[in-house]
């Protein structure tokens, strides 16, 4: 929900830990590639969206590096 804060992101919106972060602008692709080359796999939903489902055996510490990648690739750190 952090992400929300920035302006390309519109939404985020998920249950457990399946969920998508949905864009105001159809960039979900470059970010997707961008992530892709940091080592984060993300799928897409649409070109607005981002779409995750981690594996059931993720850890904290995989989870956080995720982030990090993720927080990043858009701009947020």
């Amino acid at each position: 929900k952090p992400l929300e804060k920035l302006r390309k992101v519109k939404e985020v919106r998920g249950v457990g830990m399946v969920f998508g972060i949905e864009f105001t602008f159809p960039i979900a692709p470059v970010v997707a590639l961008a992530c892709y080359r940091k080592g984060l796999l993300v799928a897409l939903a649409n070109a607005s969206t981002l779409f995750f489902s981690p594996p059931l055996v993720l850890d904290r510490k995989l989870a956080d590096k995720g982030a990090a990648i993720l927080e990043e690739v858009l701009g947020a750190r």
